[in-house]
C-alpha cells in the first residue's frame, strides 16, 4: 500500500491558496429565470447568462435546490435587503437582477433587468406621468407631464407614446442582457 508523502505547510497553504482562488466570487443564482412578464423554464437562460455576464457556469448547487453556481465577473456582489428581493449588482453597482427566493409553493427565481425601462411615477399630490428611465445611469430620458391618476385614458395614451418612442430609439430596450 503507497501512501502519499506528506506536504509541507507551505504546499498545503499553496493548496488553499488555489481553491480559494477557485470558488472566490462563486455565487448562487436561481435557476428559473424571468424576463418581464414571462417566466422561463429551469436552465434555460444558463447560456445566456455566461455569455451575457461574461460568467462561468460551475455546476447546480449541492446545498440549495433550484439554484446554480456561477463564477461571476469580479467586483458583482449580492445585496440583501432587509425588504423586498436581494440585488445582484455589477461591477458599477448597477442593479442587473433581483433574486426572488423562495415562498410557499414558489420556486425561487432570477429576474433579469434591462437598462432602460418604462414606469409611472406618483407625486404627493395625486399625480401621475409616465417616464422611461435608464437604471444604470438614474436619469429619466423621457417623461410625460403630470396626469391626474384617475385620468386613466391620458395615462394609456401617454404610456403608449412613450413605449413606441422606447422601441424606436432602442429596438433591444427588453433585454436584459442589451445597453450595458
Amino acid at each position: 500500500m503507497k501512501t502519499e508523502p506528506r506536504k509541507s505547510a507551505a504546499d498545503r497553504e499553496v493548496d488553499l491558496e488555489i481553491s480559494f482562488e477557485h470558488f472566490h466570487g462563486l455565487m448562487q443564482l436561481p435557476r428559473i429565470v424571468q424576463i418581464g412578464e414571462t417566466i422561463y423554464p429551469v436552465d434555460a437562460h444558463l447560456e445566456t447568462i455566461v455569455t451575457g455576464w461574461c460568467a462561468v457556469f460551475v455546476g447546480y448547487s449541492a446545498g440549495l435546490m433550484g439554484y446554480a453556481d456561477f463564477k461571476l465577473p469580479a467586483q458583482w456582489s449580492v445585496q440583501r435587503q432587509v425588504a423586498g428581493p436581494a440585488q445582484l449588482r455589477d461591477a458599477r453597482d448597477r442593479v442587473r437582477a433581483w433574486i426572488v427566493e423562495r415562498g410557499y409553493r414558489t420556486e425561487p427565481k432570477l429576474v433579469l433587468l434591462p437598462r432602460i425601462y418604462l414606469t409611472l411615477e406618483a407625486d404627493d399630490e395625486d399625480g401621475i406621468r409616465v417616464a422611461i428611465v435608464d437604471r444604470a445611469s438614474g436619469n429619466r430620458m423621457r417623461v410625460s407631464p403630470w396626469l391626474a391618476s384617475d385620468d386613466i385614458r391620458s395615462i394609456d395614451r401617454y404610456r403608449a407614446e412613450q413605449a413606441a418612442w422606447l422601441s424606436e430609439i432602442r429596438p433591444r430596450a427588453a433585454d436584459p442582457f442589451a445597453y450595458w
